[in-house]
């Protein structure tokens, strides 16, 4: 999570799943008879989620992208874009203008 990222609340973020097309799954079944992909999940600079959101494995939400309340990110996100719905879709652009001149007087440079 880098700077001004944010979580709302009842948020799933997943960094791990199971192949369930090829294998056994679940976490009580020996690793040996599973194939679990475990990998990252990104927030870019001025990026969040709104309550209720669930965000898939690997994800990459872009630099200042917004997902509304209950969607679901399957893909990585656009800069600077507004995503809803199962799965979130991009449906307008954020002006970061603002934004960035507000953090700019708190200190930060960008």
């Amino acid at each position: 999570m880098k700077e001004f990222s944010g979580i709302s609340a009842r948020n799933t973020v997943l960094a791990g799943s199971d192949d369930f097309t090829n294998s056994m799954m679940n976490p009580q079944v020996p690793v040996k008879y599973r194939k679990p992909k475990l990998t990252t999940v990104t927030f870019e600079r001025f990026s969040c989620t709104g309550a209720h959101c669930v965000v898939m494995p690997g994800i990459t939400l872009g630099e200042g992208s917004v997902i509304g309340a209950n969607s679901v990110i399957t893909k990585d996100t656009e800069p600077w874009t507004v995503y809803v719905g199962s799965p979130a879709r991009p449906i307008k652009s954020r002006d970061k203008t603002l934004i960035l001149k507000y953090a700019r007087e708190l200190g930060y440079e960008f």
